[in-house]
C-alpha cells in the first residue's frame, strides 16, 4: 500500500512538473506562420480571392514583423508596448478593409457583431 502511496504521488509530482516547463516555455510563431493564421481568419470570415489572400498575408507578415520589433523594445514600459501593439493591429484591419469589396465589408461586420454578441452572452453567463 505504501509503494502505491509513493508511486501516485511521484506520477503527481511529474505530471506538475511538466505542466509548469511547458507554461514557461510558449511556443512562438514566425511573422509567416502568423501571416496565414490571419488569411486563415478571414477567408473563414468572408471568402477572400486568391488576390486577396497574398496581399492580406503581405499585411499580417509585415505588421507582425513590426509587432516583434516592438517587444524587443527595452526602452518602453510593457503599456506603452502593448498600446502600440494594438496601434499597428488596428492599422492592420483597416488595411485589410480596404482590400474588401463592400458584399465582404458587410459580411465581416455581420460576423464581428455575431462574435461580439456572444462573446457578452457568455461573459454574463
Amino acid at each position: 500500500m505504501k509503494k502505491t502511496k509513493w508511486m501516485f504521488l511521484c506520477v503527481l509530482l511529474f505530471s506538475i512538473f511538466l505542466t509548469e516547463m511547458n507554461a514557461q516555455n510558449p511556443v512562438v510563431k514566425t511573422p509567416d506562420e502568423r501571416g496565414a493564421l490571419t488569411v486563415k481568419r478571414y477567408n473563414k470570415d468572408v471568402s477572400l480571392t486568391p488576390q486577396q489572400q497574398v496581399n492580406v498575408l503581405a499585411l499580417a507578415r509585415g505588421t507582425a514583423q513590426k509587432c516583434d520589433s516592438i517587444n524587443m523594445l527595452d526602452s518602453l514600459n510593457i503599456r506603452e508596448r502593448i498600446n502600440l501593439r494594438r496601434l499597428e493591429y488596428n492599422k492592420l484591419n483597416a488595411n485589410i478593409e480596404t482590400l474588401l469589396t463592400e458584399n465582404q465589408k458587410i459580411l465581416l461586420k455581420n460576423k464581428l457583431a455575431e462574435r461580439k454578441k456572444a462573446y457578452k452572452a457568455k461573459s454574463t453567463k
